[in-house]
């Protein structure tokens, strides 16, 4: 089962992914500051997902909450445009380095998942851990497409000897991303 990190989950987008994660009984990570989600938005779930009182700029707190991940969904950010124009420097830092940040903790996390995964000697297992370091290569923030075809390749290789249906179809994603860099 898939495992989702949701920041800014005590915001009201990110708390309306959480509920409906958890209904749908997926596994749930949310990272929050509380500086203006509010912890009442989580309350009835606190005790059926994993809930980090953080901020997304402290790179190692936000490095832990992407370990085990399978799904990043960024929620966090300071929004207002009032807001931003009363100190934009608060605003670039929670919106511009928060979210360098979360992309830095997820990349790390999905050249990690590979080793991590080779240790096993479980081709699916390790395919699938290409894949996912594959997308996140060819993300058009990173656009390392060279990393990206490298993991398609690795994947590729692994998924020829056993049919593993969900992951030719992400395999055939990230093969699509890569001819549109």
């Amino acid at each position: 089962m898939p495992k989702y990190l949701i920041t800014g989950v005590a915001g009201f987008i990110g708390s309306n992914i959480a509920h409906a994660l958890i209904a749908r009984g997926e596994q749930v990570r949310g990272i929050d500051d509380l500086s203006h989600g509010r912890r009442e938005n989580v309350a009835g779930l606190l005790n059926q997902f994993d809930f980090r009182e953080a901020d997304i700029t402290d790179l190692p707190s936000i490095r832990s909450a992407c370990e085990g991940v399978d799904y990043v969904l960024h929620q966090a950010a300071l929004g207002s445009v009032p807001r931003s124009l009363d100190n934009p420097l608060a605003s670039n830092h929670a919106n511009v380095v928060g979210t360098l940040s979360v992309l830095q903790a997820a990349r790390e996390y999905a050249r990690e998942a590979v080793e991590a995964a080779k240790h096993t000697q479980n081709q699916r297992l390790i395919a699938r851990a290409y894949v996912w370091r594959g997308l996140t290569s060819c993300n058009s923030f990173f656009n390392d497409t060279e990393d990206a075809k490298n993991c398609c390749d690795a994947a590729n290789s692994m998924l020829r000897a056993v049919d593993y249906d969900d992951l030719w179809e992400v395999l055939r994603m990230l093969i699509q991303n890569i001819i549109l860099q």
